[in-house]
C-alpha cells in the first residue's frame, strides 16, 4: 500500500513537473522576452545585422531591434536600437549615406528616430522627433507662440528625405485642458553633413484634426 502511495506521489509530481515547464514555455513565447537574428542584405556590399527581441503585456505588443551595420563582410558598425509594435519593420528601412554620415531612419515607438554615425565612428548620435521638443525650437515658436501640451505624447512620422533634408509630419496637442485642439504639422529638418547635427529650415501650415 506504501509502496503504491509512494508511486501515485511521483506520478502526480511528474505531471506538476511538465505542466510548470510546458506553461513557463507557453508564457515565455506569449510575453517573451524572445530575440531572433534578422539580416538584411543591402548595396555596395553592406548588411544590415538585427537583433529582434520581441516583448509583451496585457496591453501592448514591443519589438525591440538593435542594428548593427555590416561591410565587406566585416567592418562592423553599431547603429544604435529602435522599437516597434509589429514586424514590418523591416520592410522599410533607408539607410542613407549623406556626407560623411551614415544615417539610419527608425521608429522610437510613435515616433521617428535618426540613428547617425560617421563613417569613421568617431561621432554617434541619436535624434528624436518628438512634438514635446518643439517647445524648444526658437523657429517653430517664432511662428506658433504655443507649447504643445505635455500630456499626451503625440506622434511623428518620417515624410521623405531630400539630399540632406528630413521632412517630418508632427501631430501634437494644443491645450492642457479642454477645449483642446489637435494639429498635424511638417516641418523641414537639415542636417549637418561633418556634425551629425538637425536645424530647422522651413514650418509648413498646421492643420487641425
Amino acid at each position: 500500500m506504501t509502496n503504491n502511495i509512494s508511486t501515485i506521489l511521483k506520478f502526480i509530481g511528474i505531471i506538476l513537473l511538465t505542466l510548470f515547464v510546458s506553461c513557463k514555455g507557453i508564457i515565455k513565447d506569449a510575453f517573451g522576452p524572445n530575440s531572433k537574428n534578422i539580416i538584411i542584405n543591402l548595396a555596395d556590399n553592406t548588411t544590415l545585422f538585427c537583433i529582434e527581441t520581441y516583448n509583451a503585456d496585457m496591453h501592448s505588443v514591443t519589438y525591440d531591434v538593435d542594428f548593427k551595420l555590416i561591410k565587406n563582410k566585416s567592418d562592423t558598425i553599431h547603429l544604435g536600437l529602435g522599437s516597434y509594435s509589429d514586424t514590418t519593420w523591416k520592410n522599410n528601412l533607408q539607410l542613407k549615406k549623406i556626407g560623411r554620415l551614415y544615417i539610419l531612419p527608425v521608429k522610437d515607438y510613435s515616433y521617428t528616430k535618426l540613428l547617425i554615425i560617421s563613417i569613421d565612428k568617431s561621432k554617434k548620435t541619436d535624434t528624436i522627433f518628438s512634438p514635446q521638443n518643439l517647445r524648444y525650437d526658437s523657429k517653430w515658436n517664432s511662428q506658433t507662440n504655443d507649447i504643445p501640451a505635455w500630456v499626451y505624447t503625440g506622434s511623428s512620422q518620417l515624410d521623405s528625405i531630400r539630399l540632406n533634408k528630413f521632412f517630418v509630419t508632427y501631430e501634437y496637442r494644443i491645450g492642457d485642458y479642454e477645449p483642446w485642439k489637435f494639429y498635424t504639422q511638417t516641418i523641414e529638418h537639415e542636417i549637418d553633413t561633418l556634425s551629425g547635427k538637425l536645424q530647422t529650415k522651413k514650418i509648413f501650415e498646421r492643420h487641425e484634426k
